[in-house]
């Protein structure tokens, strides 16, 4: 596959020869026959007090011209168009939708520089080729409002639109937010982005500050010269930006650090000269030095590398560019593990106060320093509910969520043991001789890391309490629930495995106790078969709170009227709640009906959309624990299997018996208001 190129020509002769030399000031990046080239002439057009560069014409490589020296090999193009009116790089040739937004995009088809440069563009996909590749199709695409990028301001994530190839905002929180689209670069752009770099907008000039003010004027919708998609990448995206350096000169901390390290007179000197090599090379000498230290860099700069000057034919030597470099590579040497050490600190007081701020929320609703069972029918929300009290989950940014040092998540099974959960003791190995260690489980782990850290609070979560064997599983651990007021466990206990284990870390430890910064939350289905019952002294020492199964949630997509089983003409929260009221009228037999009840997230939305799936999973459940016994409570006499009620079901025939009026209703409604098909007379 070809590539497709941006080319900065400086001079009309070469534009009119189209012919270049393969040297050292040829920025070629891998440009060969084939490949096509979109040519900005490197002068610039003044109009009203502002330079305008632009897109003259496009070329195609034609031949390699056999060299007499072949280190100096020759490039000859061929004219494919030329663009009239030329295409303005700022307002438009960046925001066309054939090119992935990278900064090869954003900066090289923007900065100018002296010489011959070409620099690679990323197609947003394969078929933008053939448009660049015929001139018809690509004079008919550039003059076409609808194939630039607009940046879309909208005011929630709801608004994304997924497929859009526009560059999309949302509000979230008060702070704008980048949809990551396929075709934006993650390392340039996606990872970049900053929400706080906003707010030194208004003090920019140029391109970033004329996009700051579309949007502080709420345009939803900016188009043409306020849409340079540089001013969106400068005001969001751009280090520069960074509140903190805002006001500092790039370099002004490396000259400072020269002049301590006994290079005073010469520091401007050094700091020019880094200047100097970054527009020969037009790179950013601090990204080269993240990606591999210089090296390549410095390659480049060899004592023997000769450059021509830009007015007239003299050679300047770079030894001193060398030297220059090598010396800003060991001031960044000396402060990578200084940054390295303050990232980690930053990070470690964001997580601190992430956790302060979830454990004021638990704190007010009376969760903190306590055993709280969150129990209710299947698919009401216990697990949803305990990630929402912790801030876990995909629906928190990594920025407002708790950090999973400060919390783990284990099950409760059948075969599930004290030594699984408090820890044993287990042979290990040691140059050839045998010995026996304490191996702590889960919630030794967390006591430790609790009692470790006083400051923070920590959090055990247990899913199905009930699906083990719970006080069995606790042992002794089971008198360590009684806490205190202050949340502290009542009565500790003395375990010399688990003290012996905690003394290493904490060597004062001489009982073992909850303390008040280790809160439990465990879940529980309150209608399994075949589970372990919890007995009354178990239960006293926790909070019960029971999930209601609450089908009115207007935030919640499943329970939608608008969201349909598949092949009826009835939504999933219509049936669930139609066959919840039936089961309670007719199967209240001395069991406790709202145990064997449906929640709201009893199926997912995949299966909604599978009417064979949904009806396996729902009539398996009713056939096999709703009226496992009676089946004529729910189902008419006549379906004696349950292939039958599925197979019924799926052809839209009523299962249910007379006595199940909700249903029945849904049903006779739906057979009514079922749509003509293409297969019935419609006379």
């Amino acid at each position: 596959m070809n590539n497709v190129f941006f080319a900065k020509i400086d001079g009309p002769e070469l534009i009119a020869n189209k012919v270049f030399e393969a040297g050292e000031k040829w920025f070629n990046d891998g440009i060969d026959v084939g490949d096509y080239v979109f040519v900005h002439p490197n002068n610039r057009i003044q109009s009203n007090d502002k330079t305008i560069y632009q897109v003259s014409e496009l070329w195609r490589a034609k031949k390699w011209v056999s060299p007499t020296n072949p280190d100096n090999k020759k490039l000859a193009f061929e004219l494919i168009t030329e663009f009239n009116p030329q295409i303005n790089t700022q307002e438009k040739f960046i925001a066309l939708k054939l090119f992935k937004l990278n900064l090869n995009l954003l900066n090289q088809c923007l900065n100018p520089v002296i010489g011959k440069c070409f620099f690679k563009l990323e197609l947003a996909s394969p078929k933008c080729l053939d448009i660049i590749a015929d001139k018809t199709k690509i004079l008919n695409y550039i003059n076409k409002p609808e194939n630039y990028r607009k940046v879309l301001i909208l005011s929630s994530k709801k608004e994304v639109d997924s497929f859009s190839e526009d560059v999309q905002l949302y509000k979230e929180n008060g702070e704008f937010k980048l949809f990551p689209a396929s075709f934006i670069n993650k390392k340039d752009i996606i990872d970049k982005f900053k929400s706080d770099n906003y707010r030194v907008g208004k003090t920019a000039g140029n391109v970033k500050g004329k996009f700051y003010k579309a949007i502080d004027k709420g345009e939803t919708e900016i188009t043409g010269e306020k849409a340079s998609l540089k001013g969106f990448y400068d005001l969001f995206c751009s280090s520069n930006n960074d509140l903190s350096k805002i006001s500092v000169k790039k370099r002004d901390s490396f000259v400072e650090w020269l002049k301590e390290n006994g290079v005073s007179g010469a520091a401007k000197q050094y700091e020019n000269g880094l200047r100097a090599i970054e527009k020969e090379f037009t790179v950013n000498i601090d990204d080269e030095y993240a990606k591999n230290k210089c090296v390549s860099l410095l390659d480049k700069l060899s004592n023997n590398h000769k450059v021509k000057i830009s007015k007239g034919t003299l050679s300047g030597n770079q030894r001193n560019w060398e030297s220059y470099l090598k010396k800003y590579i060991e001031y960044k040497n000396s402060k990578s593990d200084d940054e390295q050490n303050n990232i980690e600190e930053d990070f470690a007081q964001k997580v601190d106060q992430i956790n302060k701020k979830i454990s004021e929320e638990l704190n007010a609703k009376g969760y903190l320093s306590a055993n709280t069972i969150f129990y209710g029918v299947p698919g009401c929300g216990k697990s949803h509910e305990v990630n929402n009290l912790l801030h876990i989950g995909k629906s928190f940014e990594i920025d407002d969520s708790l950090n999973d040092k400060f919390y783990k998540r284990i099950l409760f099974h059948p075969e599930y043991t004290y030594s699984d959960f408090i820890g044993q003791i287990v042979p290990t190995t040691k140059e050839e001789s045998i010995s026996y260690e304490f191996q702590p489980g889960p919630f030794v782990e967390i006591l430790r890391d609790a009692l470790q850290d006083s400051e923070n609070n920590y959090f055990l979560i247990i899913e199905e309490i009930n699906r083990g064997n719970a006080p069995a599983i606790f042992g002794d651990i089971f008198q360590l629930l009684d806490r205190e007021e202050d949340g502290c466990s009542e009565y500790p206990i003395y375990n010399k495995e688990i003290v012996k284990f905690l003394q290493k870390s904490i060597p004062e430890t001489q009982k073992v106790c909850i303390p008040n910064n280790l809160t439990i939350f465990a879940t529980m289905n309150t209608s399994d078969q075949n589970v372990f019952t919890i007995d009354t002294a178990f239960k006293r020492r926790w909070h019960m709170t029971r999930i209601p199964n609450n089908f009115n949630n207007p935030k919640d997509p499943l329970l939608s009227n608008e969201n349909k089983i598949a092949g009826k003409n009835y939504s999933w929260k219509e049936f669930a709640l139609a066959l919840n009221t039936d089961i309670v009228a007719n199967c209240n037999d001395g069991m406790i009906a709202e145990d064997k009840l449906l929640g709201i997230h009893f199926v997912k939305q995949s299966e909604l959309k599978n009417v064979n799936a949904f009806a396996e999973k729902i009539f398996m459940y009713l056939w096999n624990d709703v009226v496992k016994y009676n089946k004529e409570l729910l189902f008419r006499p006549e379906l004696k299997t349950l292939d039958k009620v599925i197979e019924k079901f799926i052809a839209n025939e009523n299962v249910f018996n007379d006595k199940c009026e909700e249903l029945l209703k849904l049903f006779n409604n739906s057979i009514e208001n079922k749509p003509i098909s293409d297969g019935e007379n419609n006379e």
